[in-house]
């Protein structure tokens, strides 16, 4: 796949451009509509709970996570799930922060190729992504076959180094420019991307990524000032 630009932003969903975790919520969601194996919510739920009581790391719950995530989908319909996915999007909404929108318009605007690269699942960033007019989507997706979840990942954006993998991956398809482009990330997770762009953006970052971001003299910003860095960048 050739682009006409030669330049992209490369941005994170979750804490990024999302103040909540989008694929939290769509479990829940699936969870209550009897969509999602029981075990593994529950299994689910006690990573969420070690990682919040800082049992496990940021990277362990993202790993472990991917695991539970196609395990429980295991023998679900893709156009079920997907249907899910598009009832349960409109109650998500109210988390993106409104600058992510105006943001990626103006990026939009200055001829930059917007793509969202997160850990969550596709089946809800693809519809977050679309709203948020970028132009492609990079997350966690599942193997189907015939029509019916097989419960195996097949991404590797859950593993450490997975999403710089795959920037590059990406970027050799196309004829875009990785020192011309820039990454927008929050956790420790995007620091691999961030390494390898023209510009990189800790935005809305946790503790970890901010002190990460100073030592290597990225650019550091949050929610309420990020537009007026797009705009005059």
């Amino acid at each position: 796949m050739v682009w006409q630009l030669n330049k992209a932003v490369y941005s994170d969903f979750d804490g990024t451009l999302s103040k909540s975790d989008i694929s939290l919520e769509f479990t829940d969601f699936l969870f209550e509509n009897k969509l999602y194996s029981e075990k593994c919510y529950s299994e689910h739920s006690k990573l969420v709970e070690n990682f919040k009581s800082g049992k496990i790391s940021y990277v362990d719950w993202n790993k472990d996570w991917a695991f539970y995530w196609g395990e429980g989908l295991k023998g679900q319909k893709e156009d079920v799930i997907k249907n899910a996915a598009v009832d349960f999007y409109p109650q998500f909404r109210k988390n993106i922060y409104p600058s992510s929108f105006e943001i990626m318009q103006e990026f939009g605007n200055k001829k930059y190729h917007r793509v969202t690269i997160s850990v969550s699942a596709y089946e809800v960033i693809r519809i977050a992504s679309e709203d948020l007019q970028m132009d492609d989507a990079l997350a966690t997706k599942c193997e189907i076959i015939d029509g019916v979840y097989t419960g195996r990942v097949l991404t590797r954006l859950h593993l450490p180094g997975g999403k710089k993998e795959t920037v590059i991956e990406y970027v050799n398809n196309t004829n875009l420019f990785l020192d011309q482009s820039v990454v927008l990330g929050d956790t420790r997770m995007d620091e691999g991307m961030m390494s390898i762009v023209g510009t990189a953006v800790a935005l809305n970052p946790s503790e970890e990524l901010r002190i990460t971001a100073q030592e290597k003299k990225w650019y550091v910003r949050d929610h309420t000032n990020i537009l007026e860095f797009v705009r005059n960048f």
